[in-house]
């Protein structure tokens, strides 16, 4: 029996913390895009919460941004996956066999994704 296992308890609170650190941009995300930002009268709250008004701002321009960007790419990855389905749609089956590319399934670029 090894002395040691290779786990580490440390492993399982950086595991926890990233997953709890992604929801709660999740969750501060939907807030502020179906609520948006409590303004700067709230100081009693944002004081309360140890941020300040213009922290949060800052924070949602930048998630914003971020999630621009992301779609953006999202949305240019289906375009293409949509171009390559269609032109490889044009190959007939000996061409398709030629290049390596037996079946549909071969293809399928829709789990593709990053």
């Amino acid at each position: 029996m090894p002395c040691s296992d290779n786990y580490s308890y440390q492993d399982e609170v950086i595991y926890e913390t990233r997953q709890e650190i992604s929801f709660l941009k999740a969750a501060l995300c939907f807030m502020i895009s179906n609520f948006g930002i409590p303004d700067a009268s709230f100081t009693n709250k944002y004081d309360e919460a140890g941020i300040t008004h213009k922290q949060l701002n800052l924070w949602a321009k930048k998630h914003q941004r971020e999630d621009a960007e992301r779609r953006a790419r999202e949305q240019k990855k289906r375009e293409e996956n949509e171009a390559k389905k269609k032109a490889l749609a044009k190959l007939s089956k000996k061409e398709r066999n030629l290049l390596g590319i037996s079946s549909r399934d071969d293809w399928d670029t829709t789990e593709d994704e990053d």
